[in-house]
C-alpha cells in the first residue's frame, strides 16, 4: 500500500491516526498544520521510503512490539524533519537494514520552557530507544524538553562517514547502553541540563565546539578513540571507571572539575589534566 497524508485531505476533522499491522510500500506524510494531531504506527512493516516532513503536530509514535526477529526494516531513505512538535515522539524496536535515517531541524515545543524536574523524570518528550540505526544523521534539532537515546545499535556503510549529531539544542538528555559504532561525531551541540553518556561503546567518538551546561557523565564507557576538543562543561564531568584506548583533550573548560576515578587509558594526550592517582595509564 502506498501512503500518502497531507494537509489538503481535510484532517483538522480528526484528533489521531492510529494505525497498526499494516504493511507499506512508501508513506509520505507532510505539510500537515494541525498542533492536536497524534500519529501512531504500531507493528507496521515499511517496505521503502518513509518520509514525515514539513509538520506541526502533536505526536508521532512508530512503534514494533512484536517479538519476531524476522522483520527488518529496509528503506531507501527513512526521514522525519522540519517538524514541530508538541507532544512526544517515540521510535522503538526498528531495525533499518538499508538507506538512511534522517532526523534533521525538528523542534519539540514552539518556545523554550523552564525544565521542571518533575516533568522531566516522568517522561520523554523524544525517545528513541531499542533500535538498530543505519547512516543516521541527527542535526539542527531543537529539544526544549528531555531527549531520551537509549540501547541503541549504529551502523553505516562505505558511502556515508559515520553518525552526525551537528547543531543540535538538548535539555536533559540520555544517550546510555549505546552502541556508537565506528564513527560518531557530536559539533557545535548545547547540552543545558544533565547528559548521560554512562556505559557506551564506540571506537571513534568526537566532540567539537560543544557546550555542556549541566553535569555531564561518561562513566563506565567503553570507547576505543575519544577527543573532546575546543569545548567547555560548566558543571562537574565525570569519567569514572571508562576506558579508552586514546584520550585527546583540546582547549577543555572544566569550570567546576572532572573526576577521572578508576578509569584505564592507553594512550594519552595532554595528559596535564591528570591530577588523581586514581587513573590508570596501561
Amino acid at each position: 500500500v502506498h501512503f500518502e497524508l497531507t494537509q489538503r485531505m481535510h484532517i483538522r476533522i480528526f484528533y489521531y491516526l492510529n494505525i497498526k499491522n499494516c504493511i507499506f510500500k512508501n508513506v509520505k506524510i507532510k505539510n500537515i498544520d494541525h498542533g492536536q494531531f497524534d500519529i501512531t504506527f504500531i507493528n507496521c512493516i515499511f517496505k521503502s521510503n518513509v518520509e514525515i516532513n514539513n509538520n506541526k503536530i502533536k505526536s508521532l509514535d512508530i512503534i514494533w512490539n512484536k517479538q519476531d526477529s524476522e522483520y527488518k526494516a529496509i528503506f531507501e531513505k527513512f526521514s522525519i524533519s522540519s517538524n514541530t512538535f508538541g507532544g512526544r515522539v517515540k521510535l522503538k524496536n526498528l531495525i533499518f537494514e538499508k538507506g538512511s535515517f534522517n532526523f534533521i531541524d525538528n523542534i519539540f515545543t514552539k518556545t523554550p520552557r523552564m525544565v521542571h524536574p518533575m516533568r522531566e523524570t516522568k517522561y520523554d518528550i523524544c525517545e528513541i530507544s531499542n533500535c538498530e540505526i543505519l547512516n543516521g544523521s541527527f542535526n539542527g534539532n531543537t529539544f526544549y524538553m528531555p531527549f531520551n537515546f537509549k540501547n541503541n545499535i549504529l551502523k553505516y556503510n562505505t558511502e556515508y562517514s559515520g553518525h552526525t549529531f551537528v547543531n543540535n539544542l538538548f535539555q536533559k538528555s540520555y544517550f546510555t547502553n549505546t552502541d556508537f559504532g565506528s564513527i560518531a561525531k557530536f559539533h557545535n551541540c548545547d547540552f543545558l541540563g544533565t547528559t548521560l553518556f554512562n556505559n557506551l561503546t564506540s571506537t571513534n567518538h568526537e566532540f567539537n565546539s560543544c557546550k555542556f551546561t549541566g553535569y555531564t557523565h561518561f562513566s563506565n564507557s567503553k570507547i576505543l578513540n575519544l577527543s573532546i576538543l575546543y569545548s567547555s562543561f560548566e558543571k562537574p564531568v565525570s569519567f569514572r571507571e571508562a576506558e579508552f584506548n586514546n584520550l585527546k583533550l583540546s582547549d577543555i573548560k572544566f569550570d567546576k572539575g572532572a573526576y577521572f576515578d578508576d578509569i584505564k587509558i592507553k594512550n594519552v594526550e595532554n595528559n596535564n589534566f591528570l591530577k588523581t592517582k586514581d587513573i590508570s595509564l596501561i
